[in-house]
């Protein structure tokens, strides 16, 4: 369902695009809103302690690298405000609504018993920021620029546990969910090109480097917050005024 929406977005701005332009500089005062979709992905995992064992109670085994989140759709939209050709700042909205990342791991007991857990994580995670940039040639046809911008992230981590268990010809399941919500400081740089179309139009390409943090307390009690990374890849599509 979210690649469909993301391949839909794309479709979209790029159907909209004209095939004309000419270059136009940047001058101050000008004023810029965007829209945004494109594709992310986590660059690290968690460290949490994870004890995982069957409905009654016993031991499956422990991880400390569990995945938070897998490729995700990013979106967003934003308004700057030019104070001199190379420097514009505002105000932007982005998200990222990540696939599950699955930890699987598996235990044998006597008499062929077999056991195996699965936990597999989503993370949605919407950001309010101040945001701002500085453009390395404002008066070049293809434009270089440096984004960036700190703000509140707003996340929600739903985790889901599977349980399996077979003992000779027997085999039973069981399954759980839980979600949770957190709130942290976040930040992101990254680099963008964009192109003038003609009138006021403009498209660019933008790659991000982002950082948040999750109370993974909500969870389990003395696991603490996590700082969880990711890169975003997106196209833009924008309007100057």
């Amino acid at each position: 369902m979210k690649k469909s929406f993301w391949l839909a977005v794309l479709i979209g701005i790029s159907c909209v695009w004209p095939v004309w332009s000419h270059a136009q500089g940047i001058q101050a005062g000008d004023q810029f809103i965007s829209v945004y979709a494109g594709a992310g992905g986590a660059t690290n995992d968690t460290h949490l302690g994870l004890d995982f064992r069957d409905d009654t109670g016993y031991p499956l085994g422990q991880t400390k690298d569990f995945g938070w989140g897998d490729e995700s759709v990013a979106f967003g939209a934003q308004y700057l405000y030019t104070v001199s050709p190379y420097w514009a700042f505002g105000v932007e909205y982005n998200a990222n609504l990540f696939d599950g990342a699955a930890e699987e791991l598996n235990a044998w007991g006597g008499s062929g018993q077999h056991m195996k857990a699965e936990a597999d994580q989503d993370m949605d995670v919407h950001n309010l920021m101040a945001a701002g940039r500085f453009t390395l040639n404002p008066q070049g046809t293809f434009r270089f620029y440096i984004p960036f911008g700190a703000g509140i992230a707003f996340s929600k981590a739903t985790v889901k546990n599977s349980f399996w268990e077979q003992n000779g010809g027997a085999y039973t399941s069981v399954s759980d969910s839980r979600s949770e919500s957190s709130r942290s400081f976040t930040y992101y740089t990254g680099l963008g090109v964009e192109h003038r179309l003609a009138g006021q139009w403009l498209w660019g390409l933008e790659g991000r480097y982002q950082s948040f943090s999750f109370d993974y307390d909500k969870f389990l009690s003395g696991a603490g917050r996590e700082n969880l990374h990711y890169v975003t890849v997106f196209l833009k599509r924008g309007y100057v005024f």
